[in-house]
């Protein structure tokens, strides 16, 4: 579509902005809510930013299985502004308001954890992270913290990209690694005085081929790897740090500490020492990671639950998932607290 569509001196550009770039990318939905109407821009475990329509009201329906070929333009009449969307040839329909406005709020994410794939779960949580936060910095102005910014590098690493959160698939054999991300990895594996995997990223750079990119995303797996995988994970929780929690309301907030409170009694109860969301009893460490619905147009299906993250190696000084890399009497699993229970169950009998 033509920007001139979008244009009203009426209308914040910053909303005739978002507009032109969500039919430009074909990324545009639509919801209604409690009488209100909002279209998101993104929406993510970071990141909430969409438009907010106040007075509005709608004519006709939006057609959430029409994605393709969408297109819109503003209007002016009698009740106020108009925003016409059509999508293709087959539907049209037209929200009028009075005012429109960018809603954008930042949050943290590092107790998130989505368990979409099986396996290699300390590292994909780790790349979900990372990912997130490149798409916060492409989409949304003034969005990334310094913090952010110095593990931005990190996408585009390859072998780390290796264990995506989304697909068992590798990464494209063609793929190959930025000199920037090359030296940012190095120099975290200098800082975790992890002198082996330095050498082989420091290889890599010369011999990025295919062969060393799978060697580098399996060497991430082996226990010599811990402390590197504990850099960047504190990294990316100082990062998260220096945003505010989701606001869901006096109750729904009450609710939740009183899941936590609750998860970390029974924990103590059986034995485990620690402070949420981490424990440890013997050689079993449980680290608990978080799924947090949307502030606004969320499913109702969907809400805030809690993922056990179980570790067992040997010894007792373990660090967080330690039992998710490679080795002997080393073990992992992923629980609801259903799940957890019953496993307790079973090793105490």
């Amino acid at each position: 579509m033509e920007n001139n569509e979008l244009k009203s001196e009426s209308i914040e550009p910053e909303v005739q902005e978002k507009l032109r770039d969500l039919f430009k990318y074909q990324i545009f939905d639509f919801y209604e809510e409690n009488g209100k109407f909002y279209i998101p821009f993104v929406m993510s475990d970071m990141a909430e930013c969409y438009l907010e329509f106040e007075g509005g009201s709608l004519k006709g329906e939006y057609r959430r299985d029409l994605k393709e070929f969408v297109s819109g333009e503003i209007v002016t009449g009698k009740e106020g502004f108009g925003l016409i969307v059509r999508q293709g040839t087959e539907n049209t329909f037209t929200l009028w308001f009075q005012k429109a406005c960018v809603r954008q709020s930042l949050y943290q994410y590092h107790k998130i954890g989505h368990f979409w794939v099986k396996g290699e779960e300390q590292w994909r949580q780790i790349v979900y992270m990372l990912v997130t936060i490149g798409e916060k910095d492409m989409f949304l102005e003034r969005a990334v913290n310094k913090k952010e910014s110095d593990l931005l590098p990190l996408i585009g690493f390859q072998p780390l990209l290796y264990w995506s959160p989304l697909s068992r698939t590798p990464m494209s054999e063609d793929s190959s690694s930025s000199k920037e991300a090359i030296q940012a990895m190095a120099a975290l594996a200098r800082e975790a005085e992890d002198r082996v995997y330095e050498r082989a990223v420091k290889r890599y750079r010369f011999l990025p081929f295919a062969f060393m990119k799978k060697k580098l995303a399996y060497m991430l797996l082996e226990p010599e790897r811990q402390p590197l995988y504990q850099l960047i994970t504190k990294r990316l929780k100082e990062a998260s740090l220096e945003y505010g929690v989701r606001d869901y309301g006096e109750q729904r907030n009450r609710e939740i500490r009183e899941i936590r409170t609750e998860a970390q009694a029974k924990l103590k109860q059986e034995g485990f020492q620690g402070v949420y969301p981490d424990f440890q009893k013997g050689n079993v460490q449980i680290y608990i990671a978080e799924q947090h619905p949307f502030t606004v147009m969320e499913s109702k299906d969907f809400v805030f639950c809690l993922k056990y993250m179980v570790s067992i190696c040997p010894g007792k000084k373990t660090g967080r998932n330690s039992g998710f890399f490679k080795g002997s009497e080393r073990e992992s699993h992923i629980f609801n607290e259903e799940e957890l229970w019953n496993w307790m169950k079973q090793r105490s009998e």
